[in-house]
């Protein structure tokens, strides 16, 4: 079958085989924390309390075989409970809880349980445009504009003058205005191409920036990079739906309703702390909580912790996000109970330290200059 003659069916297909690839790409390279393997980080249980070793081995074990199921496919009823039980194991750590897993596993729920191939298709490809639409949404702040964007270009800036620096650091604006205007974009059949070719282009450069050719980091998200890139190519480029006409059919109310509730409504309540940031398209957004942890030089060596983080030569400042990606490579959930969480099992588990760590939580971040309040907490704050 030629590319301009793709089925409804054939698309899904070949979404649900991206979609599985990158999320067992994902899953291999984070793999310590979906395994119960030797790491210094610790564990942030969710609903239940680290539990036994031997239970650890029987979770995890039953967690391989529904990534196996999930990838053979074999039978509805078999992938149905391969997603539950990954959902339902993902709250065994807080750090489990990632952007990826959330939209993997929601493409595979919807194009496995709707019989209909036509509004599967059509159902992700609403999700993706309230996805850029938000992304775009998320990154409106000072914290992006000042700290993540010149971040994300260094390996650029690096190579030119301050004053060519100075004037690409400037233009932060553009990528959040391009994410927001392409993601609306997508849903008009005369648009949905070029902005889909624009997104596609902005994955490329987001890969070029953070990948082994720029910064090399963060390399959890390059499979979530590349699968966008196909998918939206797939959708938008090659199959062309028409998405507006889909929303205004009255027959596609319900599938409609439930994307506009979980992909916009539900992920504005994030600006205000009422949702996840996680399920809420904010990806390198710049308005995620931040902390550090001043703990002991001893300590420090004895967790080998190789971050690039500052020392005074006395007391070793811990990035608890940078130890995260680095020592699991994953993002720290952001979340203010997380992030507690973290320091209250460094506290016990290193208790004869526990005089020397202070904790730093920068929670809020104001919109125009990015600059963070701070609280400061002690180990004898959680006794």
């Amino acid at each position: 079958m030629k590319w301009g003659q793709l089925s409804y069916k054939v698309v899904n297909e070949q979404i649900l085989t991206i979609s599985l690839i990158a999320l067992v790409s994902c899953i291999i390279i984070s793999f310590r924390v979906w395994l119960p393997v030797e790491s210094n980080f610790p564990a942030l249980p969710i609903l239940y309390a680290d539990p036994p070793y031997s239970i650890q081995i029987l979770f995890s074990t039953c967690f391989v075989i529904s990534i196996i199921l999930l990838v053979l496919n074999k039978s509805k009823l078999e992938t149905n409970i391969a997603v539950v039980y990954i959902a339902l194991f993902a709250l065994g750590d807080y750090n489990r809880l990632q952007p990826w897993l959330f939209y993997y596993l929601v493409f595979v729920g919807i194009i496995v349980n709707r019989s209909d191939s036509q509004k599967s298709i059509h159902s992700i490809a609403l999700i993706l445009c309230f996805l850029y639409v938000m992304s775009g949404l998320q990154k409106a702040n000072g914290g992006f504009a000042y700290t993540t964007h010149p971040w994300l270009l260094a390996p650029i800036t690096n190579l030119v003058d301050s004053e060519t620096k100075d004037i690409l650091n400037s233009l932060f604006w553009i990528g959040p205005a391009i994410e927001f205007i392409a993601g609306i974009g997508l849903i008009f059949k005369k648009t949905s191409r070029i902005c889909a070719l624009i997104l596609i282009a902005m994955h490329v450069f987001i890969l070029l920036m953070i990948g082994p050719l720029g910064r090399n980091t963060n390399v959890v998200v390059w499979p979530w990079n590349i699968a966008f890139i196909l998918i939206l190519y797939l959708i938008f480029v090659k199959f062309k739906p028409d998405l507006l006409g889909f929303i205004i059919d009255s027959k596609n109310v319900r599938h409609t309703s439930m994307v506009f509730l979980a992909f916009l409504i539900l992920p504005m309540l994030s600006f205000w702390n009422l949702w996840p940031k996680h399920f809420s398209a904010a990806l390198y957004s710049g308005n995620k909580i931040r902390s550090e942890i001043l703990i002991p030089d001893e300590l420090a060596e004895q967790l080998k912790l190789i971050t690039p983080v500052p020392s005074n030569g006395l007391e070793f400042v811990l990035v608890p996000n940078a130890w995260s990606l680095n020592e699991l490579k994953v993002p720290l959930y952001p979340s203010k109970t997380a992030h507690l969480l973290l320091y209250q099992q460094l506290c016990k588990q290193y208790s004869e330290y526990a005089d020397y760590f202070v904790f730093t939580l920068k929670p809020m971040i104001d919109i125009k200059s990015g600059e963070r309040a701070s609280i400061h907490y002690f180990c004898s704050d959680f006794e």
